[in-house]
């Protein structure tokens, strides 16, 4: 689950970053601390689920180490990159 929110979080900073890179000297404070919050947001999103991830893993060597067979799943691996959203 983990795995697949970090991969949907980072399409979102990508779109975010597509937003930022058309400001022009014409935006507003607002619209610029909107921006801000947003790309925040999804950079503690992203930061939260890699430390679940690191969590996770650590526990699977845990169970590993002591003498447990545990076997990944890999079904977030065959996701394509979504397409970027146009704001």
């Amino acid at each position: 689950m983990a795995a697949g929110a970090v991969y949907g979080l980072e399409g979102a900073l990508g779109d975010l970053e597509e937003v930022a890179r058309g400001i022009s000297s014409g935006t507003s404070d607002r619209e610029l601390a909107f921006l801000e919050d947003q790309v925040a947001t999804a950079a503690a999103q992203v930061q939260q689920s890699e430390l679940q991830i690191s969590d996770i893993e650590e526990r699977i060597l845990s169970l590993k180490t002591a003498g447990l067979n545990v076997t990944t799943c890999n079904r977030f691996s065959n996701f394509s990159k979504p397409k970027p959203k146009v704001l």
